[in-house]
């Protein structure tokens, strides 16, 4: 489920600058390293290393070896753009 976060300002960094960002969909909740082996399972989906930088390399090895013991319920890192787009 995306929930809609609308743009505005925002007051970043320790130098307190402002940016305004246009508005944008995010999941209501964070996909975990379990729904993405499932994901994996599922579709046979292998990650490109050819993406761009190394998390690609670290996401493929972390298929074929799955995520760390005890951290199935934490949110999946280290995807790339690609690999979201994928799942």
């Amino acid at each position: 489920e995306m929930v809609w976060i609308p743009g505005g300002e925002f007051v970043y960094g320790t130098q307190r600058k402002t940016a305004t960002l246009p508005g944008f969909s995010l999941a209501r909740y964070p996909v975990t390293n379990a729904l993405y082996v499932e994901f994996v399972e599922q579709t046979q989906y292998e990650p490109s290393p050819l993406h761009g930088d190394s998390t690609d390399a670290f996401l493929s090895q972390w298929v074929t070896h799955g995520p760390i013991q005890g951290t199935q319920n934490h949110p999946v890192t280290f995807v790339s753009l690609y690999d979201a787009l994928a799942y």
